[in-house]
Formats: C-alpha cells, sequence, structure tokens
C-alpha cells in the first residue's frame, strides 16, 4: 500500500526558560500514513504531537530528519494543494457567515466555487441550515465543523486534523467522527492527532503511539491489540448441550482446555483472540494514562 507520507527520523529541540534550556521535543520519530487509510496520531498533552505536525507544515523548522509528501521531499507548493489542514485551535472571523468564510478560503486555495459547491460542503458538515449565521453565533461544535469544511473545500487527497474532537461533548464527538469516516470512504486519507483514545479506537485503521517525543508504535491498530492480549477466548457446548465460555491466557494452554473439552464429549463452537482495550495498550506502551 502506497504511503502518502512518509516521516523519517525528525528531531526537534525548543528552548525554554529564564535562561534559556534546550528541551528535546522530538526524538528521531519515524512513520508512515498509508493511503486511503485513517491513521490516529496518538499520546498525551506534551508528547509532541503537534511539534511534529508543526514541522511536517513547515510552522517551524527541523533539527535535523526528512520527510516526504506525496513521495517528494518536504512540504512544496505541490503538496500544498493536496492537503488539507485543521489546526488545534483555528481562528474564525466571527463577523463572516459560514458560507462566506468557505467562499473565502475556497478563493485563497485558488480554487473558485460555485455557490452550489460551498452549501454542498455546508451540508456535509451537517450545516447547510446555518449557512447566512455569523460564525460568532455558532457553538464551539458548529465551528469545528465548519473548520473540517474549511480544511475539505479544495477537495484535498490528505487531511491533517490537530485534536479535532477535543472540547467537544459526546455528541459533538460522535457527529465529527461520523463525519470524518463519510471523508474516509470518499477516499480522502484521514492523519489526525487525538489524546481521546475512544475516538481512536472507533475510527483509526492505523496509529502512531507517541511517547515523551518518541515514536513507540506505528502500524496496524487491530494488529496491535490483538498482539498486546495473551488471551483467548473459547465458547463451546458440553456434552449436555449447555453453552459455556471461558478466557484462557496462552496459546498452549487454550490448546490444552481445547482437548480437555472434547475429551470429555463437549463441541467447541468458537475460538478467537482476546482484542484489547487501546486504552491498554496506552498504559502498556507509555507507563500511564493519557
Amino acid at each position: 500500500m502506497e504511503d502518502i507520507l512518509t516521516v523519517d527520523k525528525l528531531t526537534k529541540t525548543y528552548r525554554r526558560g529564564f535562561i534559556p534550556k534546550p528541551v528535546l521535543a522530538l526524538k528521531e520519530a519515524s512513520f508512515a500514513v498509508k493511503k486511503g487509510r485513517i491513521t490516529g496520531f496518538i499520546g498525551a498533552n506534551g508528547a509532541g504531537k503537534t511539534t511534529t505536525i508543526r514541522c511536517l507544515l513547515n510552522f517551524t523548522h527541523l533539527d535535523s530528519g526528512r520527510f516526504f509528501f506525496f513521495g517528494t521531499p518536504g512540504f512544496g507548493s505541490e503538496a500544498r494543494k493536496r492537503v488539507g489542514y485543521l489546526p488545534e485551535h483555528p481562528h474564525f472571523y466571527g463577523f463572516l457567515s459560514g458560507f462566506e468564510f468557505l467562499k473565502f478560503y475556497a478563493q485563497l486555495s485558488g480554487k473558485k466555487k460555485q455557490a452550489s459547491e460551498i452549501m454542498d460542503a455546508l451540508e456535509a458538515v451537517r450545516l447547510k441550515e446555518a449557512a447566512d449565521r455569523p460564525l460568532s453565533a455558532y457553538s464551539k461544535g458548529m465551528l469545528q465543523r465548519v473548520g473540517l469544511a474549511q480544511a475539505m473545500i479544495h477537495k484535498p487527497e490528505l487531511l491533517i486534523l490537530d485534536e479535532p474532537m477535543s472540547g467537544l461533548d459526546p455528541d459533538g464527538r460522535r457527529l465529527v467522527r461520523n463525519i470524518l469516516l463519510e471523508v474516509a470512504q470518499r477516499g480522502v486519507t484521514l492523519f489526525f492527532s487525538t489524546h481521546l483514545l475512544d475516538d481512536a479506537e472507533n475510527l483509526c485503521d492505523d496509529i502512531v503511539l507517541m511517547a515523551q517525543g518518541k515514536v513507540v508504535y506505528a502500524g496496524s491498530l487491530e494488529k496491535v491489540l490483538l498482539q498486546s492480549s495473551g488471551q483467548h477466548l473459547l465458547r463451546f457446548e458440553d456434552e449436555a448441550h449447555a453453552l459455556h465460555q471461558e478466557e484462557v491466557a496462552g496459546l498452549d494452554k487454550a490448546n490444552h482446555r481445547i482437548r480437555e473439552i472434547l475429551a470429555s464429549g463437549g463441541r467447541i463452537v468458537e475460538v478467537s483472540r482476546s482484542r484489547r482495550r487501546l486504552e491498554d495498550v496506552f498504559s502498556q506502551w507509555t507507563g500511564g494514562p493519557s
């Protein structure tokens, strides 16, 4: 599967304090985002997620390392046309309506849009009825959704979102998740940072897990959830046809238990690997909760 974004050994140091001292924010971070998949960029606050995104979008300079968008080094003019971005704290011009806001950003992107296309973009984020309302009257959730529409107005191939569901109530998070799934179904690759593990588990195909500026895991979400669990779930009927369920630690013990069930006249209904929660994996890899 093609890598749409490749990151190789990014390192970034800041200087902080009254007497500036170096603080290593990124330590040779490496990972890839695959085309057509949803990749969650996961870590506690301060793990290095936003710093990484800022480096990738040329908002800040790297100390060392390199990255490629669509196989081309850096974030040049061609990549900019193919990438959409929503920061964690976007700025909105409150005097503009939702329609005017998207029209303005469509013009900035160099792609003039018809009124019907702008209305379609607002409808995609469930804001068609608020098209003429000033942004100053929008709720937090509505602003987040119009920000998503702005990031997608030029029809990017890759969408980069920094904490897109932070600060939203449960209903707002659910709505944004549904919108992101619809975007992904249209073939857009998604790369979004979050410290909300439920959102990542519900959305992602792949994850990049950060801890203290380092990438501690990058790859399939399903794979790491299965690998992190040594448990096997057995469902079986005994000789009286009563249904039972047991969880057994380790493959050898599971095989031994299956032989016992069969020897006693039972029947195996199902054997499966137990799937852990992402929260458990996060604690295992980083040493604590987000």
